[in-house]
């Protein structure tokens, strides 16, 4: 007897046993699974550690093996467990060779790893392995898990194709070059609301309290560890009030671009990785240092505090002025000379003016009031140049921003209505699309008037209407 013919016998059995059918369908059963692993040429060639990965895997159930055991231990800061996975890999690949589909099916953060010893972005990556970067990022942080093995088989020829076209360097030095990269981008994320208050809604007992805190967790400003800004970024905010310094001089010292402080503080961006993490903390350990700033009181942190509160209020005053100054537009003024013409007894118009919410201080072109009641308030720009690439790009942007502000001038005057008066270049088409796209896509616009349509405002701004 062949072995090909044992192990149909074999099959034929197992089928007929277990699932208790017809002896001769458990032989065309078997027949046409030794069809498929001819197909497969998985006869002589059957590996263990392949089939058990797709077992595991096909029926739901997790196998936490070494890959997974490794790489969690190399992102809390262990190198030799890095240097581990690396080894792993280059053993199970054959110095890189090939690429075994189970790797994948057993830890797709595996896929990080290869991407980091080929030094390559994840928008490099997912462009030469013809995958979206989304995907990418998934699987390299453990969003998603590859359930079925002929997926997991297909993302291993393309890393074997990529792979046969670069060179990795396993020198110790490079490796641990990797390594810190990795890690130093890793980010933790804090709780879903630290309950921190940003410097704007913050009071003195709210201040009190924040500062105590730190006072205690820095051991008298003395130690600063990096963890105390993973968890909860927006302490930032309490370390540069302490140093006298704005957003914009704490940017400038660390050279970061853009308002990341300003997001930071204000939770916008709820992580921070752990570079950047240690950033902060060396810089702030350095600066309290040297400023002699270890053991600070509490009624001087509490007159620091004072100081950046009031400066924040002059520099809103100081923006508002410079508005004013700048007088009023040709379309301000035939803005204002229309809304004159509405002739109601206590009917007020202030132009250039700030709006106190409960968000923070809105600048409004124009606020009307009725009987000192805040009723409506109209905001006013120009886009005639729509030849230019940036056209729709600052169209758009400016758009939601006004969008934006009326939504904060909503939440604290209920009733208000919001007015968006826009002038552009005559033409029907864009006209209609503009107003078409403002009245779908915001969400606290009450009214657009494009060009000529200004005028139609003091028809709409009745007393009825907005009182």
């Amino acid at each position: 007897m062949t072995s090909s013919e044992k192990r149909k016998i074999t099959v034929t059995y197992l089928y007929y046993k277990e699932n208790n059918i017809r002896f001769e369908t458990a032989q065309k059963i078997a027949t046409k699974i030794e069809t498929l692993l001819k197909m497969a040429g998985f006869f002589g060639n059957v590996n263990t550690e392949n089939f058990l990965q797709n077992y595991y895997s096909l029926s739901g159930k997790t196998k936490k093996g070494g890959i997974f055991k490794l790489i969690d231990n190399a992102k809390t800061g262990n190198f030799n467990s890095f240097i581990e996975i690396v080894e792993l890999i280059k053993n199970k690949t054959n110095d890189f060779a090939y690429f075994p589909s189970f790797l994948i099916l057993e830890d797709s953060r595996i896929l990080l790893i290869v991407r980091l010893l080929l030094g390559l972005s994840q928008t490099e990556f997912a462009k030469k392995l013809n995958m979206s970067k989304m995907t990418i990022e998934e699987l390299e942080n453990g969003y998603r898990k590859i359930k079925w093995p002929v997926t997991a088989r297909e993302y291993s020829k393309r890393l074997e194709k990529l792979l046969s076209t670069r060179t990795i360097s396993l020198d110790n030095i490079n490796l641990n070059n990797v390594w810190q990269r990795w890690i130093n981008k890793i980010k933790i994320k804090g709780s879903k609301d630290v309950g921190w208050k940003t410097i704007r809604k913050m009071g003195v007992e709210d201040f009190k309290k924040y500062f105590l805190t730190i006072k205690k967790a820095t051991k008298d400003f003395k130690n600063f560890d990096a963890k105390l800004f993973q968890k909860t970024p927006q302490i930032i905010s309490m370390f540069r009030i302490l140093l006298g310094l704005t957003q914009r001089d704490l940017e400038r010292k660390l050279n970061l671009k853009g308002r990341l402080i300003s997001n930071y503080e204000s939770n916008n961006y709820k992580t921070l990785s752990l570079g950047r993490s240690k950033m902060f903390a060396k810089f702030f350990e350095s600066e309290f240092k040297n400023k002699k700033l270890q053991d600070i009181s509490l009624n001087f942190a509490i007159e620091k505090f004072i100081e950046v509160k009031d400066s924040m209020y002059n520099h809103s005053k100081a923006a508002l002025i410079g508005i004013k100054a700048l007088g009023l537009t040709e379309q301000e003024k035939t803005i204002l000379k229309n809304l004159k013409s509405i002739g109601k007894n206590n009917f007020r118009i202030e132009k250039h003016c700030s709006i106190e919410t409960k968000r923070g201080i809105i600048n409004t072109d124009f606020a009307i009031y009725l009987e000192d009641k805040l009723t409506a308030v109209i905001e006013a720009t120009s886009f005639l140049h729509i030849e230019s690439k940036k056209f729709s790009y600052n169209l758009k942007n400016r758009i939601y921003l006004t969008d934006y502000r009326f939504l904060k001038v909503k939440e604290s005057f209920p009733g208000i209505k919001t007015f968006f008066i826009i002038d552009v270049e005559d033409n029907p088409v864009l006209k209609h699309r503009i107003k078409k796209s403002i009245m779908n896509e915001t969400l606290a616009i009450d009214n657009v008037f494009i060009n000529e349509e200004k005028n139609r405002i003091s028809q709409i701004l009745t007393f009825n209407e907005v009182k």
